[in-house]
């Protein structure tokens, strides 16, 4: 499966260069790293996916799980707390498994 999450983080970072304002490549590159215990990195990609879609709710969502794994809980309930401020929905966590999930 590492080998997997490898070959496919590959492939994202081509995704990611090839269109950098796309937020998605940025997510799921997260979700790799985040799946292969890097949550730094996991943290890096979705701080740039929020940033490129402000509007997503689940780069809320994916930020809140990064610093949770941090034990950084005032910072995971303030993304949580934007998310629902700003009224966001992330349909697409209620829908499938947070980590070893590529879409």
């Amino acid at each position: 499966m590492t080998e997997d999450l490898e070959k496919g983080a590959q492939s994202d970072e081509l995704w990611q260069q090839t269109y950098p304002r796309d937020d998605s490549p940025y997510i799921q590159l997260g979700f790799d790293s985040a799946t292969l215990g890097n949550w730094e990195k996991a943290l890096e990609e979705w701080r740039v996916a929020q940033r490129l879609d402000p509007d997503r709710g689940a780069a809320y969502c994916l930020l809140s799980l990064a610093y949770m794994s941090r034990n950084q809980l005032d910072e995971a309930e303030r993304c949580s707390n934007r998310r629902r401020e700003r009224k966001l929905e992330a349909e697409l966590l209620l829908q499938r498994p947070l980590l070893g999930w590529r879409f």
